[in-house]
């Protein structure tokens, strides 16, 4: 989860790259790091829905809409739909990957 509250604030490819280190870190200190692997992923991709800036994807877009339609979405109108359409998914996938994490290495 902070992974996903993390990417909604930072553009996804960032925080990825910024906590890259910090997994390998921890494996090498003896964590099993496999389904942190996993939580990295999901929360970064989900995470990335909840704002606009959270994806580069988002971004474009929003640039998208607006050159096409002309319509200006607020941050407030995005952020209503991109809880849902961010933290449902992740909520899902955070379960099944409880759900494997005793089939993981």
């Amino acid at each position: 989860m902070g992974a996903a509250f993390g990417s909604a604030a930072l553009d996804n490819v960032v925080l990825v790259a910024a906590l890259i280190p910090v997994v390998q870190a921890l494996g090498a200190a003896g964590v099993n790091n496999f389904p942190m692997w996993w939580a990295l992923l999901q929360g970064a991709c989900y995470g990335g829905n909840i704002t606009m800036v959270g994806s580069t994807a988002n971004i474009v877009a929003l640039g998208m809409l607006e050159k096409r339609t002309g319509y200006h979405m607020t941050f407030r109108k995005w952020i209503l739909v991109g809880l849902v359409g961010g933290l449902l998914p992740l909520f899902v996938a955070q379960v099944l990957l409880l759900v494997q994490l005793p089939l993981m290495p």
